[in-house]
């Protein structure tokens, strides 16, 4: 996947707070699939200040998203404005969840292990920012000023994980990723195989019927021969 460009983006930033907001959300569908989805957002005032200066930088994001396949819509609140960029992924892996130049992300992604009776998910990846803090330009000072966040639904509840907070249902956990550093992001569960289930049950069902209408037709054939005239 191509990386979004944001070194340009970051001029200025250390001046103001809370000045560029990011959020990653990944939904995990049980055949091992997924949708995800990034929100990519500006202080109202930076990205005046950056139109000011002939840029802009809602453009180039959402230009490079569209090429790497995204749908990609623009979205304001009362704080930011920004994209929102959505992808559905056959497959999910790690290479799939990076998208900044000064960040990698690697590890295994999400590894589906089938088995008759269970489905078990593991999902293994880490979002490396120390990049984020090599060039003087990220001083401490500027990396505070940038909210990134990184969020997974899945279909059940997992069995272990390290998120930093979790949703009432259990099913969405929320990392809070730190720029400069590395972020490791583990989670496992696993689900009934459903489907194998229900046939074992519907093979059971109908051998313990064929067995009753085994025992009561050879009951009536004994009746039928016991009363049959010598």
């Amino acid at each position: 996947m191509r990386k979004l460009l944001i070194s340009l983006l970051l001029a200025g930033m250390i001046l103001m707070s809370g000045c560029f907001d990011a959020e990653f959300h990944l939904t995990v569908n049980r055949d091992g699939s997924g949708d995800f989805s990034y929100q990519l957002g500006f202080d109202r005032d930076f990205l005046a200040m950056m139109e000011s200066e002939g840029e802009d930088p809602l453009a180039e994001m959402a230009i490079e998203a569209e090429a790497d396949g995204f749908t990609v819509t623009r979205y304001e609140d009362d704080d930011y404005v920004g994209i929102r960029a959505t992808q559905h992924l056959p497959q999910i892996t790690a290479e799939d969840l990076d998208v900044f130049d000064e960040a990698s992300t690697q590890g295994d992604g999400l590894v589906v292990e089938e088995s008759l009776f269970r489905s078990h998910y593991r999902f293994q990846a880490d979002m490396n920012m120390e990049g984020m803090g090599e060039d003087e330009e990220f001083g401490q000072m500027m990396l505070n000023q940038m909210n990134f966040r990184f969020t997974i639904t899945l279909p059940v509840k997992p069995d272990s994980h390290n998120a930093d907070s979790v949703s009432e249902d259990g099913k969405t956990l929320t990392w809070n990723l730190r720029p400069g550093q590395a972020n490791p992001i583990n989670l496992e569960a696993s689900v009934p195989n459903i489907v194998f289930i229900a046939i074992l049950g519907a093979g059971a069902a109908l051998l313990l019927i064929g067995l009753i209408v085994l025992i009561v037709v050879l009951r009536r054939r004994r009746e039928a021969d016991y009363y049959r005239p010598v």
